[in-house]
């Protein structure tokens, strides 16, 4: 990364050097234009550089995010198939519970109600 923006550097100051137009400028004036210009590249690749700091961080968070969320689904799936097993468990004893109240009460209709005397 910091080749690629030190090449960058190098071909914008030797561009603006070849396709400098003739002046009537001083060679002192020239240097200090040279300078403004170089200062402002500095600025400018000094940006580049914080915002692709800042950006790098923002990937880390995002990846420390998705690595949380993944195991969060992974213990809820988890969770899941305990709640599953349990929930099968209580329904087979209602149905259970439901099939003994429907025999006892077809039980007392078909052998009929005994009286007590």
């Amino acid at each position: 990364m910091d080749k690629i923006i030190l090449a960058t550097i190098l071909i914008i100051i030797l561009s603006i050097t070849v396709m400098a137009q003739p002046s009537n400028l001083s060679d002192r004036e020239l240097l200090i234009q040279l300078y403004a210009k170089i200062d402002v590249i500095e600025k400018a690749v000094s940006k580049i550089v914080d915002n692709s700091e800042l950006v790098q961080r923002n990937i880390i968070n995002l990846d420390k995010r998705i690595t949380k969320n993944e195991s969060n689904i992974d213990l809820f799936c988890e969770n899941m198939d305990q709640i599953m097993a349990k929930w099968n468990i209580l329904l087979t004893f209602f149905l259970t519970l439901l099939v003994a109240v429907i025999v006892s009460i077809i039980g007392r209709f078909i052998n009929g109600r005994k009286v007590k005397v």
